[in-house]
């Protein structure tokens, strides 16, 4: 690596590691940082498998300069990560990234960016123009792997302190291999309940909770049931849309609630007539 290289990056992550460079310093000329992102494909595992600037190329005639990354991660086989720029850019550009496989454009299995050195330094470089052979390994911290990071398919499983039966409260698999979109919704005394913190959904199942109707579920002896819960206050019957019962005040009447039971009190606003008497 040239001095004149790190110096031109003080402030950057050194994309190329020192000392890997075989056969030329074109990719230290060129490359002045880079960001690569594995995807789920690739089977990628940091601390296990690089990425590598296999081969680049430089055309001064037609001023074009195109680069390939290569991966030793299993889904990487007979893969190459891409890009290509051309033009002037007197002072650095941008290439776009994306995994190639049988000719085709594949992001589950790499994407990302790479920045350039000026057009002139590169044009200008004492090797020969076209393909040259690279050996160099790219900075493992400008390299994120997504094989365990986002979410491919979803298993739903109950909690120990499932209810629904007399059998053995352990967790028990109620779907596995859910793919596509699933949706997650409110149910009758059931609420979702997202914790972006711990990038968790959590069903909450309570009496009351959640919108819609009990569905006849059978339980065993001494389980509380659905239609055990409230279905009507003082002849008010639940919304035949939602199925939670809707009560308000008028002027003057308040309604709170309180350890499962309702509290109807006078407020203190509008609260008495013009004569005096109260509503």
């Amino acid at each position: 690596m040239e001095l004149d290289y790190y110096n031109m990056n003080a402030n950057r992550s050194y994309p190329v590691v020192p000392g890997v460079i075989a056969s030329t310093n074109l990719a230290s000329r060129a490359i002045v940082d880079c960001g690569i992102v594995m995807g789920p494909d690739s089977e990628f595992v940091p601390a296990t498998h690089h990425v590598k600037l296999a081969r680049i190329s430089k055309n001064a005639d037609e001023k074009q300069v195109d680069l390939e990354f290569a991966s030793n991660a299993p889904g990487m086989s007979g893969a190459t990560i891409k890009g290509s720029a051309s033009g002037d850019w007197p002072i650095g550009t941008i290439v776009e990234l994306v995994a190639y496989i049988d000719g085709v454009a594949n992001e589950a299995l790499a994407f990302g960016w790479a920045a350039l050195n000026s057009s002139e330094e590169i044009y200008a470089h004492s090797q020969a123009d076209g393909w040259l052979d690279v050996d160099a390994s790219i900075e493992p911290a400008l390299v994120q792997g997504m094989n365990e990071a986002i979410c491919t398919s979803i298993d739903a499983y109950s909690e120990e302190r499932t209810t629904i039966s007399l059998a053995p409260k352990t967790p028990h698999a109620i779907a596995t291999g859910m793919t596509g979109n699933v949706v997650v919704g409110d149910g009758y005394s059931t609420e979702v309940i997202i914790e972006p913190s711990t990038n968790t959904i959590i069903i909450s199942a309570s009496p009351g909770s959640g919108e819609g109707f009990f569905d006849g579920w059978s339980y065993a002896t001494g389980v509380q049931k659905c239609s055990d819960l409230i279905a009507s206050i003082s002849g008010v019957r639940a919304s035949p849309q939602t199925g939670r019962i809707n009560m308000s005040a008028s002027n003057g009447l308040v309604i709170t609630g309180l350890e499962n039971t309702l509290h109807f009190s006078m407020g203190n606003t509008n609260m008495f007539c013009t004569d005096g008497e109260t509503e």
